[in-house]
């Protein structure tokens, strides 16, 4: 996974993926390694270094973790954080506990 994201971000024309790398650690607490565990955290320092650019990163990621491990392309739907969970655990840990909670 973490291959992925190294492929989408070292294709990017505005940032260089060690900066967005550096800020995810540095101010959001998640090293490069970390990612899979704490896709949320990366998420949050995607669209605070890229801004509106985000969006259009994470649908690229989406689609290049959804060819490499050969999941139904409705996963694309999901959100980075969830389609990351679906791979590490096979379910979303948000998506149990509101199930738990009767939501």
């Amino acid at each position: 996974m973490i291959e992925c994201i190294d492929q989408t971000l070292s294709e990017l024309e505005i940032c260089p993926a060690l900066f967005i790398y550096s800020t995810a650690e540095k101010s959001f607490g998640v090293s490069k390694e970390e990612i899979p565990e704490k896709p949320e955290a990366f998420e949050d320092s995607l669209d605070s270094v890229l801004g509106s650019s985000s969006v259009k990163v994470k649908i690229e990621m989406k689609k290049l973790i959804v060819e490499t491990f050969r999941l139904r392309f409705e996963s694309i739907h999901l959100e980075l954080a969830e389609l990351m969970w679906e791979i590490m655990y096979g379910t979303n840990p948000l998506e149990e506990e509101l199930q738990m909670s009767g939501v």
